[in-house]
C-alpha cells in the first residue's frame, strides 16, 4: 500500500499523520499493549460502529418505504381529484351547449317575431291586433330549472 501511495498523489484528505502511524512507517514493531479499561473501550468502540450503521441503514430503508406508501395514496387522491374535475368539465361543457343554443335562439327571427307579437303588440301589416286580459295567476312559479330554459320551450 505504501509503495502506491509513493507513486500516486495523494488525496487531500490524506495526512502525514496517518502516515506516520501505518505499520510501514513504523517498521515491525508492534504497538504497546492496552491497559484492561483501553483495550474494553476499543472493543466497545468497533461494536458501536456497526451498529450505528445498521441503524442508519434501517431508517433509509424506512424513509424510502414509507415515502413510497405515501406515494401510492397520493396517486389515489389525485386520480379520484382528476375523476371529478372531468366529470364538473363535462357538466360545464354541457351548460356552455346550452348556453350557445339559447343565444342561436334569442337570435332567431322566430323568437324577435314572437316577441314582438306578444309582448309588445305589433302586427304585420294587414293584420289587426286584438288584445284579451287574461287573469293573473298569482304564485305561478317556473318549473324548469335553468331559468333560461323555459325561454325554448315557449309559454
Amino acid at each position: 500500500m505504501s509503495h502506491v501511495a509513493a507513486v500516486l498523489p495523494l488525496p487531500w484528505w490524506w495526512s502525514k499523520a496517518f502516515m506516520a502511524n501505518s505499520p510501514d512507517a513504523r517498521g515491525s514493531e508492534t504497538p504497546p499493549p492496552l491497559s484492561p479499561d483501553a483495550e474494553q473501550t476499543a472493543v466497545a468502540r468497533r461494536r458501536v460502529g456497526p451498529l450505528v450503521l445498521f441503524f442508519v441503514a434501517l431508517g433509509l430503508v424506512g424513509y424510502f418505504v414509507f415515502d413510497a406508501a405515501d406515494g401510492f395514496v397520493n396517486a389515489d387522491v389525485v386520480d379520484s381529484r382528476v375523476a371529478e374535475l372531468r366529470s364538473d368539465i363535462d357538466e360545464l361543457e354541457w351548460q356552455a351547449d346550452q348556453l350557445s343554443a339559447l343565444v342561436a335562439f334569442l337570435d332567431s327571427n322566430e323568437y324577435i317575431e314572437r316577441t314582438a307579437r306578444e309582448e309588445l303588440g305589433l302586427v304585420r301589416p294587414g293584420e289587426e291586433a286584438i288584445a284579451i286580459e287574461a287573469p293573473t295567476q298569482p304564485g305561478l312559479r317556473i318549473v324548469q330549472s335553468p331559468w333560461w330554459a323555459n325561454l325554448l320551450h315557449g309559454p
